[in-house]
């Protein structure tokens, strides 16, 4: 027996109250106990139990509308309350109880024997309960780290067909480029061409049409090799093209 597993014992009959307070604690059970609804509440709010045997009649509150109020508040709802009585015991006035949200109750008197196995039994089903319950938080907790990564690589997946296409658009423009530069070559009897400056100032060609062959007697690799005309002009003339 675990014996942090607390019960609070709510009764006004004192000779009840102490009796089953004592069978509980040499179960191995941790035992509160409370003579008023009252006081039961406080006893709840400092530590609260796993169980409570509640009595239906207690001299400030009616047992059945405390239980209602446990089981409303988040606090307390998942505490297990069992009322017990001895004037209560018609099965209507049972089902009133149970309606009140109790999980379960007893009527007197009960055998020693009976009260243990059915404490055993509602300490057990709490336990479950808890167990479930946090197992159910860690599997939300861990499917939404899943979805949270499947969103991640889905993104990532978009990002990739989206840099793919854009790779795509890219190369398109260049073959489209070529194919009119290709175009541009073969109908014109003229040198076209295209230069780009460096820092300094200096001009380098990027492409040539290849009439530059025909014209200059150079292939329009090796003027490009070069980088720019200034080869083909005239010693005494190269100041003007550089100007």
């Amino acid at each position: 027996m675990n014996t942090a597993e607390r019960i609070l014992v709510v009764e006004d009959d004192p000779d009840v109250l102490q009796g089953t307070a004592r069978l509980l604690e040499k179960a191995g059970y941790a035992v509160d106990t409370a003579s008023t609804g009252e006081l039961a509440r406080q006893r709840i709010l400092e530590d609260p139990p796993v169980l409570i045997l509640l009595d239906r009649d207690l001299p400030d509150c009616d047992g059945n509308d405390l239980c209602r109020q446990l089981k409303q508040d988040e606090a307390t709802a998942s505490i297990m309350v069992v009322i017990a009585s001895s004037t209560y015991v018609e099965s209507d006035e049972q089902a009133q109880g149970l309606e009140s949200g109790a999980d379960g109750y007893i009527t007197r008197p009960i055998s020693n024997r009976e009260l243990l196995a059915r404490v055993l039994t509602f300490v057990s089903i709490h336990n479950l309960t808890q167990s479930l319950r946090e197992q159910a938080a860690q599997l939300q907790e861990q499917n939404e780290i899943l979805r949270r990564q499947r969103l991640a690589s889905l993104n990532l997946m978009e990002d990739a067909v989206e840099g793919r296409e854009r790779v795509e658009a890219a190369n398109r423009a260049l073959r489209e480029g070529e194919e009119r530069f290709r175009r541009v070559s073969a109908i014109t009897s003229d040198i076209a061409y295209s230069c780009s400056a460096d820092d300094g100032g200096s001009y380098r060609i990027v492409w040539m049409t290849g009439a530059a062959d025909r014209i200059t007697g150079y292939a329009t690799e090796e003027i490009q090799a070069r980088g720019c005309w200034r080869f083909l002009v005239l010693e005494e003339d190269r100041h003007l093209f550089d100007a």
